[in-house]
Formats: C-alpha cells, sequence, structure tokens
C-alpha cells in the first residue's frame, strides 16, 4: 500500500504493518479523480480477530503473498472476505517478482471464488506492475460499484474534513463534539450522515 501512494524510489525498508493503517489514496482515470479509503491490514495472526471490524459490505479487497513464500493462507483470507464481504471484488498481488520467475498461485481459486478480478506480480523494488495494479483498482471501482454512487449534501462531505481534523488530535472523538462541529441540528440527518461516513470507512 506504501509503494502504490509514495512510489518505489528506495523505499525498501518498510515497517511491519502493526494492527490497522487507514489513509486515503487518489487515483486518476478517463472518469476523473477517485479518493479511496484504504484499509492496510498486518497479516500476524494476533490481529485476524480484529479484521472484520474493518470489512465494508462493498469493497475493493487486496490480498497480498510474496512470491518467494507461495501463497501461504490465501485460502484463509478468500474465505474470509467472501464471508465478510460477498459483493466486494478481490484483486490477488503478487509480491517479489523482480526475484521469483515461476509462481505458484493455485488457479483453482479463480473458480472456487468468482470475486477474484485479476492477479497481478508487482515488485516495490523496481516498481514493475504497480502502474497497472493501480489501474486494475480504478478500473474496477468505475465498473463495478455504480450501485454505490450517489449525491449527497454538501455538507455530509465536510464531515469528512472535520473527522480528519479532530483525529489529528487523537484516534477518537466523541459524537457530542463530532456534532457540535458538524453544525447539523436535524438528528435524522446526523444519523444518516454517521453511516454513510461508517459506510465509506472514515470511522467506526
Amino acid at each position: 500500500m506504501k509503494t502504490l501512494k509514495e512510489g518505489n524510489e528506495k523505499k525498501l525498508n518498510f515497517e511491519v504493518t502493526h494492527g490497522v493503517n487507514i489513509s486515503d489514496l487518489t487515483l486518476n482515470g478517463e472518469n476523473g479523480e477517485t479518493i479511496f479509503t484504504t484499509f492496510d491490514f498486518g497479516g500476524q495472526k494476533v490481529y485476524h480477530s480484529l479484521h472484520p471490524f474493518f470489512m465494508l459490505k462493498k469493497s475493493i479487497f487486496i490480498i497480498t503473498y510474496n512470491l518467494r513464500y507461495g501463497p501461504l493462507n490465501l485460502e484463509y483470507w478468500l474465505h474470509s472476505v467472501k464471508t465478510r464481504s460477498p459483493k466486494s471484488s478481490i484483486l490477488i498481488v503478487a509480491t517479489h517478482s523482480d526475484s521469483v520467475d515461476e509462481d505458484s498461485f493455485p488457479f483453482y481459486l479463480n473458480e472456487k471464488f468468482p470475486q477474484i478480478k485479476d492477479i497481478l506480480k508487482v515488485s516495490n523494488k523496481n516498481g514493475n506492475g504497480i502502474e497497472l495494479l493501480k489501474k486494475k483498482i480504478y478500473e474496477i471501482s468505475q465498473q463495478n460499484y455504480d450501485d454505490i454512487r450517489f449525491k449527497v449534501p454538501l455538507n455530509f462531505l465536510k464531515l469528512i474534513e472535520i473527522s480528519k481534523e479532530l483525529k489529528k488530535e487523537k484516534p477518537y472523538f466523541d459524537l457530542k463534539t463530532f456534532k457540535e462541529k458538524s453544525k447539523i441540528e436535524d438528528e435524522f440527518e446526523f444519523e444518516r450522515a454517521l453511516k454513510m461516513l461508517h459506510s465509506w470507512g472514515n470511522f467506526f
């Protein structure tokens, strides 16, 4: 995820993800700019119970595995997405393509998990495959997610910026403070805004 956002310029010593890192990814394409809220999950077993809280109903899941070690636990993650987010799309990304020629991906999984849209190889070292991965993410977002595109009130969008500012102070905030800053007095509209921002992954 860091390579998607920052490129690969000598950034080979990325730290291992612990828990969940939440950030934005901006991609451009034929239909203009699209901003994605990304959740970079730590794959360590101790964090597995945390992941379901962040698996939204309709998302794009990027499941990675290291070509040097093979697709370990790949089917576990595919089952997890299929069970908790059956309407989502999945991209399988094999990393370290610069050091391994052959791929050991079990292609029978394509039939078992039709949510898989593509299987790509990338290298953080030389950047191979990164631009294609960005293109695939953008294409999937434009083709398969028409049902979650809709117009929203401008003040709802302003709430995203308010939540970001509050999270700079601490990783959580109380609803009373958030409501005061939102200036949305109607309880129904405020509740509607909360549900929408939750579905977009802005907070939980």
